[in-house]
């Protein structure tokens, strides 16, 4: 009774400041947040009902291919375009007088690299699959696809850097929604090897989108290639590759160690748990990408980010208290029953997802001062830690512990990239305070409302997590945080 007086206090008081909420909010709906973060979700939503479907359909083994399959991308993305697509926007803030030709230099030179290296991972692919214990068409396949979509990474890269928000949520959605509509229709018309599936749609999608966005930029670059340009985009992005990929070893060594320590079985449950909550992930990448071109713009003006990173930092935990509140009851009545064990390691996902968003704040300063061996150095250290981690843990408890073992290794890239940032820029980086004391408070609330799922069940587990939530938010409002 004395939570519920508090509440109905806080929330006349603040229904008193209505328009100023308003006005938040349209503020809110007319920015590049909007576009980038909308954009995103539109996508991801898509992509969410359709892995429910997947689950409906596949087994976990055949998931676990896919799996394994898609972890192998975002590593064949940074071997392909060596990091170059994380210098358009520093060179578009640095230096706009030859930009369009610092973009033709580049689109030559990753396109033929990504030809070359895939032209390695073929003549070497039956010794690629024993090691990832994936099927050899699959791994080609995979190579081929990883090839388009690094021009479908720089093209976006290139409206970021623009700030065209709007181009960039259309041109997100329309990919998005093209390939989950061919996996459907491959899925409702193949019977054996299904775990093809992805990659066959996959292929299809990025190789349109490879024919425009070449169009695109042939239209928009200058013919005056240069090696300065070349040079400029290796020596930014060069030594984020190592970053890079122990970022992907950090994200998805686990899945490798389930698959080869446990099972393929396992690998699918854990990685189906892990996509679903990656709508958390896709909200704060799309935070950042708003971020970023305000971040570079008043790196020295600490007062004004702290400001504009408060509501930021409100709309992340406020999105993440949503999901844990709903997220588990929700998923519980769509997933297929051989999927059930993900709801157990879902919150703790989307816990995870909080922490990358503050090892992201600090990183950015390592970024913009062109530091960006200090964040490959932290990566790397996260990334062995979460190696060892898993290697043990997996043989002595279920394959859920990976969960936990990537959360502190998270927590642990957080911690190192937040003392890197103070050691660069000493009393002018953002208040840690800020963070903490948000993620602190949002992980009582998560502990809250698993202690609610465990004792209580049906709607009266709804009405009381709610009831937390409304609480959460009254709160976080009240404390200026939107």
């Amino acid at each position: 009774m004395m939570m519920l007086k508090w509440l109905l206090i806080n929330l006349r008081n603040q229904f008193k400041k209505t328009p100023d909420v308003i006005n938040y909010f349209h503020k809110l709906l007319t920015s590049q947040y909007f576009y980038y973060i909308g954009g995103e979700i539109i996508s991801k939503t898509v992509n969410f009902l359709v892995i429910i479907l997947i689950s409906r359909i596949i087994s976990p083994s055949d998931y676990g291919y896919i799996s394994i399959a898609y972890s192998v991308i975002p590593i064949l993305l940074v071997l392909y375009s060596l990091n170059i697509p994380s210098s358009i926007i520093r060179r578009f803030y640095e230096n706009q007088n030859d930009y369009l030709e610092f973009l033709l230099t580049n689109t030559l030179f990753i396109t033929l690299n990504s030809f070359f290296l895939t032209v390695i991972i073929f003549l070497f692919s039956d010794s690629i699959c024993n090691i990832l214990n994936i099927p050899q068409d699959l791994l080609r396949i995979t190579a081929v696809v990883a090839f388009f979509k690094v021009f479908y990474e720089f093209y976006r890269a290139f409206l970021q850097a623009n700030q065209n928000g709007k181009i960039y949520a259309k041109f997100t959605v329309i990919y998005n929604v093209m390939l989950n509509v061919s996996i459907i229709i491959i899925l409702f018309n193949i019977d054996n090897y299904r775990y093809m599936s992805k990659s066959y749609s996959d292929l299809f999608t990025s190789s349109i989108f490879f024919i425009y966005i070449i169009y695109r930029l042939i239209k928009v670059t200058k013919w005056r290639p240069q090696i300065e340009h070349l040079k400029y985009a290796i020596l930014f992005g060069a030594p984020l590759i190592l970053h890079t990929i122990s970022n992907v070893v950090l994200g998805q060594i686990d899945r490798f160690m389930i698959n080869s320590i446990v099972g393929t079985s396992e690998t699918g449950v854990y990685s189906l748990a892990y996509n679903l909550g990656m709508i958390m992930n896709v909200i704060i990448i799309a935070v950042n990408k708003a971020w970023l071109p305000i971040f570079y713009k008043h790196v020295e003006n600490k007062e004004y980010l702290e400001n504009k990173l408060k509501r930021i930092i409100g709309f992340i935990f406020i999105s993440a208290a949503i999901l844990i509140t709903y997220g588990s009851y929700l998923l519980n009545y769509v997933i297929d029953y051989r999927y059930l064990d993900a709801i157990t390691i879902f919150p703790i996902i989307v816990i995870s997802y909080t922490v990358v968003f503050g090892y992201i704040i600090y990183s950015n300063y390592s970024y913009f001062y062109k530091k960006t061996i200090l964040i490959a150095r932290n990566s790397i250290i996260a990334s062995i830690i979460n190696i060892i981690l898993n290697y043990y843990l997996l043989r002595v408890f279920d394959y859920r512990v990976a969960a936990v073992t990537t959360l502190i290794s998270y927590t642990i890239l957080f911690i190192l990239n937040w003392y890197a940032a103070k050691q660069l820029v000493e009393n002018n980086v953002v208040s840690i305070k800020i963070y903490i004391v948000s993620l602190l408070y949002f992980i009582l609330f998560s502990l809250i409302v698993s202690l609610i799922n465990s004792f209580f069940s049906g709607m009266l587990t709804i009405l009381l997590n709610s009831i937390f939530l409304l609480c959460f938010i009254v709160d976080f409002k009240r404390k200026n945080y939107f």
